[in-house]
């Protein structure tokens, strides 16, 4: 078995599973699903990656492979050929549908580790009817099933074969003998999980479904120093953890469930492992949902449907947070995201957002409304689009604002799921007039060119002609941006995809934008399925890129001349830019601060999400300058000079200075937590390792940026949990969450000076009253 330092073992992938099929399986298909599958494979494994080299996927999976030990013959996984298609498969060992499943939830999820994407098989081989099992376990896909083959088999395409991925060798590690082959307490409780419905499992009843003796099974407990009530208790009470949050039943039908007589027994026992008794933890979540815990069902309730006091219970939640901003937008509870809708309108800017009201996690959206005159002082305008038609039912999804003869036209994608929850996007507008009031006009362009994802209009007008473009996903699975143009708002045409070098970039292209900047083009977009090949680019889960060109060729279709792609920000959290013109002249861009399938630790105060500070963009060559808005300087209420280590009586400021040495900038609290950021080797580098709280760590907890000048100027704004560094004038920023508790300390490297100022917090928010 492989074990040395440089080894990484492939987070949760058995786990995952597990919980990916219990979403999709009754009781007592979780029962035959483990008594048919998991004696080939749901065996604990030791998955390891040597993160030193750069291969293929083909060849990482050629190395699973080679290197797999297997405690059947008959579980052969291997590639298959035909034609021009390859195929993932495994032999036919019987022909029970939980096989099936098993088999391909779990490629699915080896192949979304390694390549740190959301890919799903297309195409499917069964060896048994299980068309109905596979719509739910893969509900948004788009795939087709093929029934009664000899062979159990996913399609994989050329591209995600030949995609570079950071491994070198997969290895399996698993028994070659039935005392030494699992992980005990985790396969005991993955294997017992379906039984509990039949109350407390003996030992007698786990050693039977693991093919151990009993007294085999006691001696290994004994040899792992491990008590056979206690694992079981573990599962027990998670179980009965989520039973409490999600179902309505009495405490004394959730204690006889788990094979307590008596609800005082199972009190007892679930304080001693909770610290709270089932009364207090189901008060205590009553609106404290986590990301996991939200069934479908729960995600796509209506703000009617919820009981009185709920989101006052949510705000108390949000305000006992430290860590909510004081000067960016937030929501006052609930996730937001992608900014929407930005516009300058009737003396205001107008900034919308992605909102799901109902918890920190993402359901049907709403666009929620703020105006500003000055980026100090807000209205609040509450909800302006529910997803109250039924073209948008299952969510008011991103789009975006046009000032047109008076009026402020608010284009979105209507979100709509059939019976089979296939999505069935469109793109639909409404129009605000210079009093606020909102009316929705329908659909404008459905969608019969692209996949199911086609999302997210942008709209600008070039004379009488309005152009929309349009974040899209073609058949072949690569990201493109779609352009539409109409002479009227309802009537418009497909022209095609925008044309680049880059037409097999990722799987899908979100939040696009195209705009004009000092007489060139630059199209913005957010591309899902890239990965960096260098120490800087693409190291989150999803990233942000632009192409600077010359202007879009409206009758070819082209942007020509274009440089490179770029990464306009090298943080941890910065996604779905959206940009707009002010009546200045001024291109202003905001941004969400997170980022898709990312828990943030602000979830266990019921909100997530927020909008970066307002940027002013300007194009120096082919690089894209970000400044800070000139506004934001009237929140200063104060100017320091500091230096080496100073206290600090403030979380919310704003730090400039410049240098030509190499540095480091530490903020830090009494517990010895910190986020640094430093110059050295000719690169920036955020380490945010040592935080009080750590998250997505799979995605790394460093992130660099290149050097490109010798003078250094930087410009930070820290908020309470938030960082924005603005080098150089805007030639590079690093965006990003932090989470030092109580942080007190700000210290600078021996000969930097700065200028620190205390920022006042803008006003307004979180005033709208929700309904």
């Amino acid at each position: 078995m492989l074990a040395t330092a440089e080894w990484y073992v492939l987070p949760n992938l058995i786990d995952k599973l597990s919980d990916l099929l219990e979403q999709c399986l009754t009781i007592s298909q979780q029962v035959a699903y483990i008594e048919w599958c998991a004696r080939e494979n749901v065996r604990k494994s030791l998955m390891s990656v040597d993160l030193s080299t750069k291969e293929t996927l083909e060849t990482q999976l050629n190395h699973y492979f080679d290197s797999a030990i297997y405690e059947s013959s008959t579980v052969n996984h291997y590639f298959f050929h035909q034609f021009n298609e390859t195929w993932l498969v495994r032999d036919k060992q019987h022909q029970h549908k939980m096989s099936d499943v098993y088999a391909v939830a779990f490629w699915t999820l080896l192949i979304q580790a390694i390549t740190k994407t959301y890919w799903y098989p297309k195409r499917i081989w069964v060896c048994s009817n299980a068309e109905a099992y596979f719509r739910q376990l893969f509900p948004a896909a788009n795939y087709q099933l093929f029934v009664e083959r000899d062979k159990t088999g996913v399609e994989l395409p050329e591209g995600l074969l030949n995609q570079v991925v950071s491994t070198k060798t997969l290895a399996i590690s698993t028994p070659q003998s039935i005392d030494n082959w699992f992980d005990l307490q985790g396969t005991l409780q993955l294997s017992l999980k379906p039984y509990l419905i039949n109350g407390r499992p003996s030992i007698e009843t786990a050693a039977s479904i693991l093919g151990m003796h009993p007294r085999q099974l006691q001696r290994r407990l004994q040899r792992e120093q491990l008590k056979y009530s206690k694992v079981v208790d573990e599962l027990i009470f998670e179980s009965a953890k989520k039973d409490l949050v999600q179902s309505q039943d009495d405490i004394a039908d959730i204690a006889f469930r788990y094979g307590y007589r008596l609800q005082t027994h199972f009190s007892r026992a679930f304080k001693k492992y909770t610290n709270l008794t089932p009364t207090q933890y189901r008060e205590h979540r009553s609106s404290e949902r986590k990301w996991g815990d939200w069934t479908r069902k729960q995600r796509y309730q209506r703000i009617r449907d919820m009981p009185e006091g709920y989101f006052n219970r949510l705000a108390k939640e949000r305000q006992q947070d430290k860590g909510y901003p004081s000067f960016h937008i937030a929501p006052p509870f609930g996730l937001l995201n992608d900014p929407n809708g930005l516009s300058y309108f009737n003396g205001e800017h107008h900034i919308f957002y992605q909102w799901f009201p109902l918890g920190p996690v993402h359901g049907v959206k709403h666009w929620y409304h703020l105006s500003t005159a000055d980026f100090i002082h807000f209205s609040d305008h509450g909800v302006a689009l529910y997803p109250d038609q039924d073209y948008d039912s299952h969510g008011v999804y991103s789009g975006s604002g046009l000032v047109n003869k008076g009026e402020l036209l608010l284009f979105f994608t209507g979100n709509k799921r059939n019976g089979d929850w296939v999505r069935e996007p469109t793109q639909c507008y409404a129009v605000m007039d210079v009093e606020g009031k909102i009316a929705k006009k329908g659909v404008v362009v459905r969608n019969s060119f692209y996949t199911e994802h086609f999302r997210d209009p942008k709209v600008w007008k070039e004379g009488e002609t309005y152009y929309m473009v349009v974040a899209a996903q073609t058949h072949e699975k690569h990201g493109a941006m779609a352009l539409f143009r109409a002479d009227e708002l309802d009537n418009w045409h497909h022209l095609g995809p925008v044309k680049t070098r880059y037409s097999k970039f990722g799987f899908m292209w979100e939040c696009p934008d195209y705009f004009e900047l000092q007489g060139r083009g630059v199209m913005l977009f957010s591309p899902q399925g890239v990965n960096g090949d260098n120490e800087y680019d693409y190291k989150n889960i999803f990233s942000v890129s632009y192409l600077v060109g010359d202007r879009l060729n409206l009758d070819t279709l082209e942007l020509q001349n274009h440089q490179p792609v770029v990464q306009p920000d090298y943080g941890f959290d910065f996604y779905a830019p959206q940009t707009y013109l002010d009546d200045q002249g001024r291109r202003i861009m905001l941004a969400w601060i997170g980022l898709p399938d990312i828990d943030p630790p602000s979830v266990r105060h019921q909100w997530a999400g927020l909008l970066s500070i307002p940027r002013e963009l300007n194009l120096q060559g082919n690089m894209l300058i970000q400044s800070p808005l000139k506004e934001l300087q009237d929140l200063r209420q104060d100017s320091y000079q500091v230096s080496q280590t100073v206290v600090l009586d403030t979380t919310t400021f704003e730090l400039e200075f410049s240098t030509k040495q190499d540095f480091t900038l530490e903020m830090s609290n009494s517990k010895g937590h910190d986020i640094r950021f430093s110059l050295h080797d000719n690169k920036f580098t955020l380490d945010r390792s040592n935080n009080s709280i750590l998250y997505a760590e799979d995605y790394g907890v460093i992130r660099n940026a290149p050097r490109l000048d010798r003078q250094q100027n930087i410009r930070l704004f820290v908020d309470n949990s938030v960082l924005e560094i603005f080098i150089n004038n805007g030639k590079h920023t690093m965006t990003s969450r932090f989470f030092v508790d109580d942080m007190n300390s700000l210290t600078l490297s021996e000969g930097v000076a700065a200028t620190l100022y205390p920022l006042a917090g803008i006003n307004g928010l979180n005033t709208a009253k929700i309904q």
